[in-house]
C-alpha cells in the first residue's frame, strides 16, 4: 500500500484525447501516470456518456500490475460529456509530492 502526506499530495490531470475508444483513451492517459518512481495513492477518472465504466476498474488494474506499482484508490465517475468532441475520459491523478521545508 502506497501512503502520502495529505498535505503534500499533488494532483494533475490528463489531456482529452479523442482518438479511439475508451480503453484506448485510459491505456493512453495512465502510460505516464503509472509509474514506480512516482506512486499515485488516487485516481479519479470521469468517464463521458454511458462509456463502460466497469472496464475502467479492470483496465486500471491490470495496467497497474503490468508495470508493478501498487494500485491506487480509483473512483468512477459518469458524466454526460466531456468538452471536446470523441473524448471518452479524462483522469485526476494524485500522488506524494516532493519533500520541502
Amino acid at each position: 500500500m502506497t501512503e502520502a502526506d495529505a498535505n503534500r499530495v499533488i494532483f494533475e490531470v490528463t489531456a482529452l484525447r479523442s482518438e479511439g475508444l475508451l480503453s484506448q483513451q485510459l491505456r493512453e492517459a495512465l502510460k505516464p501516470l503509472l509509474r514506480p518512481d512516482r506512486p499515485l495513492v488516487k485516481l479519479r477518472a470521469f468517464v463521458a456518456g454511458t462509456g463502460d465504466t466497469r472496464r475502467v476498474q479492470a483496465l486500471v488494474s491490470e495496467l497497474a500490475t503490468e508495470k508493478r506499482v501498487p494500485l491506487p484508490a480509483l473512483t468512477v465517475v459518469q458524466v454526460g460529456q466531456l468538452p471536446r468532441d470523441g473524448a471518452q475520459l479524462v483522469l485526476e491523478a494524485g500522488g506524494p509530492g516532493q519533500e520541502g521545508p
